[in-house]
């Protein structure tokens, strides 16, 4: 009997490797699962003002070794990176995923007028640019509105779930800045909204604790 498929997941922060695991479990039960977590290319990021060229050898790396221990698809779990699956997925010929990438497909799909809500600087253009790209696939016109949660990773990394999940709601609910800026979006036209509702519910939000990757064949 052959071995159950293999799915690499790659890792810019430990709070995503629990959650990953389960939801793989949950969705590709028949698969095993592998985590590579590299925690300094966050840090990196910020420093350098989201230059990904700078941690591309070391993640080219990263999916190398997954390769050769067999996996045959690799998830890529950090937005902050996502440019980076494209070209080395032509490298290596393996399933590169990007965790955003079912996201923007959705969000293209259900608005016009976008907000991206991030908790990470490096993470606004990059996200950006992936919905713009989908959006010009599609020959859709959308509007983005940018949003950075300041606080929010810090508090993540410190081991607060509770107060990054709360400062990320005060964006996009009640009085928040999201809310005030695309108040005729929020709430009142769901069909153009590609994103707000509960954060516990259906919100995607970089570098969070419950990522929604989209489906994954193996």
């Amino acid at each position: 009997m052959s071995e159950p498929p293999l799915i690499a997941v790659i890792h810019t922060s430990p709070a995503t490797v629990e959650t990953f695991g389960r939801l793989l479990k949950e969705r590709v039960p028949a698969c095993r699962v592998m985590n590579i977590l590299d925690d300094s290319i966050l840090p990196q990021l910020r420093e350098n003002g989201g230059d990904t060229d700078a941690v591309l050898p070391r993640w080219r790396g990263y999916v190398a070794v997954a390769m050769e221990r067999g996996a045959r698809l690799v998830l890529n779990a950090c937005s902050s990176i996502g440019a980076l699956c494209a070209p080395v997925e032509r490298e290596f010929g393996l399933p590169v995923v990007r965790v955003d990438s079912r996201m923007a497909e959705e969000a293209v799909r259900r608005g016009r007028r976008i907000a991206v809500v991030a908790t990470l600087a490096s993470t606004l253009s990059p996200t950006s640019d992936l919905l713009e790209a989908t959006a010009a696939a599609a020959q859709t016109e959308i509007k983005l509105e940018r949003f950075l949660v300041e606080g929010a990773y810090e508090a993540l990394i410190g081991g607060d779930q509770a107060r990054h999940d709360d400062l990320v709601a005060a964006t996009l609910d009640g009085e928040g800045r999201a809310r005030q800026e695309l108040g005729p979006v929020f709430g009142r036209e769901p069909r153009d909204d590609a994103s707000h509702g509960s954060l516990r519910q259906n919100h995607h939000v970089d570098h969070g604790r419950r990522p929604r990757p989209g489906s994954v064949r193996v």
